[in-house]
């Protein structure tokens, strides 16, 4: 199975109850999407297991799901830790002024006013707002992404085009100069 076809919903966190059900932490940026689905990627130690769900109940940050077969905590127990998976096909298309924060690491990064600033290499969303984290060299560029920020997002050219807070990207650039 080629896991690049697939992206990361959360992981499995807990068991739940008597009956097998169990808590998978979500690290997605809507919830309520994942309400209802009706198969799921496990993945554990390299093993990887698709399964088919009796339920998916989304709780806060949490989606709760029942595995068709699983009956007893004992049996869901040995899904803890496991990587929650689905299908790329399965996302929704966005405009390009949205992105998923999986598919942006690797896009060339573009400053209105500085120009090329460097290389996505990942969105933290462990914030207030989330983060992007652009690569130049040594240096790390950290982006608030607020209203507006993203400009277009160019996923023939694998290209993302923002206006970051004026003079935020002179702050890093700056700071990286003085210390070469």
């Amino acid at each position: 199975m080629e896991l690049s076809k697939f992206f990361t919903i959360g992981y499995v966190r807990r068991v739940i109850g008597i009956k097998g059900e169990m808590g998978i932490k979500l690290e997605v940026d809507n919830p309520a999407r994942y309400k209802g689905i009706d198969a799921i990627l496990l993945v554990k130690d390299s093993d990887a297991n698709g399964v088919e769900l009796d339920q998916a109940i989304v709780r806060g940050e949490e989606l709760v799901i029942k595995i068709k077969g699983v009956t007893t905590p004992e049996d869901a127990k040995r899904f803890v830790g496991s990587t929650a998976m689905l299908p790329l096909e399965a996302l929704p298309k966005l405009n390009n002024k949205r992105f998923y924060f999986h598919e942006i690491p690797g896009f060339k990064v573009v400053d209105e006013e500085a120009g090329e600033i460097g290389v996505a290499h990942e969105v933290m969303d462990r914030l207030m707002q989330p983060v992007l984290i652009v690569k130049k060299g040594l240096t790390e560029i950290l982006i608030p992404l607020a209203e507006g920020v993203v400009k277009n997002v160019d996923r023939a050219n694998k290209v993302l085009h923002i206006a970051a807070p004026a003079g935020l990207i002179d702050l890093y650039l700056a700071k990286n100069e003085e210390e070469e």
